[in-house]
């Protein structure tokens, strides 16, 4: 969720866990993404944390309605990935008679 309207304007890029497995991606003093799994903020492509560089590509820019879409779609795509990829674990751990 983005719950505080404003310029959307990418000062700072800083992430505070606030739960177990769960933080809030802030943008700049009042703007920020909550409820953002830690896995999905940590995840790398080679040696970038994806949401960090997207954003980071940004700083000093103010984000569209479409650009913040675009970055919320994009960590719910990445938490997707580890659900699926959860679930094909589980599977394939399963002894092959239970299958």
């Amino acid at each position: 969720t983005f719950p505080i309207s404003g310029a959307n304007m990418v000062e700072s890029i800083k992430f505070h866990e606030t739960s177990a497995g769960i933080g809030r991606l802030q943008l700049n003093a009042l703007q920020y993404f909550d409820a953002v799994p830690i896995r999905v903020w940590e995840h790398k492509i080679g040696c970038y944390s994806v949401v960090e560089k997207w954003l980071k590509g940004r700083q000093g820019s103010l984000l569209t309605s479409t650009e913040l879409q675009h970055i919320a779609k994009v960590m719910g795509s990445i938490n997707d990935t580890f659900q699926v990829l959860e679930t094909i674990d589980s599977i394939v751990a399963k002894p092959a008679r239970m299958r």
